[in-house]
């Protein structure tokens, strides 16, 4: 993601985004019974979702 973000084909902001998320990850893979805060989680769906669209549209060009 580094390199696409550094080269402005995907925005920072969802640099950002997908490296607060795989962090998010890693700890759920290695903690035992992690469970997730809604709190945190439900506000990041929108984005999460955007980030697919753009990452899709940047694949269909």
């Amino acid at each position: 993601m580094q390199h696409f973000v550094k080269t402005s084909i995907i925005p920072e902001q969802y640099g950002e985004l997908f490296n607060y998320l795989f962090d998010y990850r890693q700890e759920s893979d290695y903690r035992d019974l992690f469970v997730p805060d809604p709190d945190k989680i439900l506000p990041l769906l929108s984005q999460a979702e955007e980030l697919l669209d753009v990452i899709t549209d940047k694949l269909a060009e």
